[in-house]
């Protein structure tokens, strides 16, 4: 049998033939859009945080800065025979955008048996509850690779610290960030922020230095 197709009847397969391509082209683009469906997509040129002395990337601080480095002025405590001078100056060689008013201990001699024989201290300058998150955030450099306590305590005997860690500086300057949770209440006295440097004769610069709460 010879099937002969007429001029209408091509028109007709051809409509038929280009309907059927358009079906199966929006079948696959539906078919590609549901396999990604749930995926997280790639940022792409997303600047990355900035790190910490651990090279931890963290995102900006948004917490309230309890302790700013321009409100208040460092206090130097030293007990016999510890023996210990400080001065304030301005880091010119401070990274760039940061604070460049900075502080300068030098310790030359120590009780080994007492960390805290010198040390710098600010009061914190409001109450503080129990099962806060908080975070310390500093420069610091040593030419003598110093070490020295950074310490969140109660600011009255036994003066428990809630916040109690060792730092080791190099000699250029580096950004630090500890972060802790206040295991007591800071309401009736307030708490004190210290940098207890009796570890080790030697000296070190410290600048910038914030403590933010986060709240429970």
């Amino acid at each position: 049998m010879r099937i002969v197709i007429k001029p209408a009847g091509a028109a007709l397969l051809l409509l038929a033939i280009g309907t059927l391509v358009v079906l199966l082209v929006k079948k696959n683009q539906s078919a590609a859009a549901n396999a990604g469906a749930g995926k997280t997509p790639t940022a792409v040129g997303a600047k990355a945080g900035a790190v910490t002395g651990s090279g931890r990337p963290r995102p900006k601080p948004s917490g309230e800065a309890i302790i700013d480095p321009l409100e208040k002025k460092w206090a130097l405590l030293t007990q016999p025979p510890a023996k210990a001078t400080t001065k304030e100056f301005v880091a010119d060689d401070m990274p760039g955008g940061t604070n460049t008013h900075a502080v300068h201990l030098e310790v030359s001699e120590v009780d080994s048996s007492k960390y805290w024989c010198a040390q710098l201290l600010k009061q914190v300058p409001r109450p503080i509850e129990a099962g806060h998150k908080m975070e310390v955030r500093f420069w610091g450099r040593s030419k003598k690779s110093t070490s020295v306590y950074v310490v969140f305590e109660e600011g009255e005997t036994p003066h428990a610290a809630d916040l109690s860690k060792v730092v080791q500086f190099t000699p250029d300057w580096k950004e630090y960030t500890l972060e802790f949770q206040t295991n007591k209440d800071h309401t009736a006295v307030p708490a004190n922020f210290c940098i207890k440097a009796g570890i080790m004769p030697g000296e070190i610069d410290i600048s910038d230095i914030r403590v933010y709460d986060f709240g429970k």
